[in-house]
């Protein structure tokens, strides 16, 4: 693979810049929004047919829970935020709301950034934003700190997949 001589007849400077801009050329928006958030898309469609898909086929298959999970849905932060306040029967300032300094360890915090991510879908940019954070790489921490944790604690693991159902 000629990588160099590709960057140099795209003819920008910046030559992953002007490759990226290459191959996202025709992309819509949809589309581009779609993949930002970090999502794999599983199924790619218009509205109607990821309607169709989850309406008629997918009580046909056995595997339901997987299959919606990969589908792309309408929640926002908020609503997860929601689910999440009810389930641990919290107010949803005391997860969205950043305590200050590095004693203040909010398990259920963390937690809420892990299902934002994992079933949500949203970019650590976006949590960090919802989270009043400043820095990406806290909701990073915080949600690979869940998954440690998921694989260390059988009984965490398991208040997690509830949460997530």
């Amino acid at each position: 693979l000629e990588r160099e001589q590709v960057y140099q007849m795209l003819g920008n400077k910046q030559k992953y810049q002007g490759y990226r801009d290459f191959v996202a050329q025709g992309n819509d928006e949809e589309l581009l929004s779609f993949y930002n958030r970090g999502n794999m898309a599983s199924v790619i469609g218009d509205k109607e047919f990821v309607s169709w898909l989850r309406e008629e086929k997918i009580p046909e298959l056995e595997d339901k829970e997987f299959v919606m999970q990969v589908l792309p849905t309408k929640l926002t932060i908020d609503n997860l935020l929601e689910i999440i306040a009810d389930f641990y029967k919290v107010e949803i300032d005391s997860i969205s709301n950043r305590d200050i300094g590095q004693k203040n360890s909010n398990p259920i915090r963390k937690s809420a950034m892990y299902i934002c991510q994992q079933l949500g879908g949203f970019s650590l940019k976006e949590i960090s934003s919802r989270f009043g954070l400043t820095h990406i790489g806290s909701v990073s921490f915080a949600t690979t700190t869940v998954r440690k944790e998921m694989k260390n604690n059988k009984v965490f693991q398991r208040k997690m997949n509830r949460l997530k159902k």
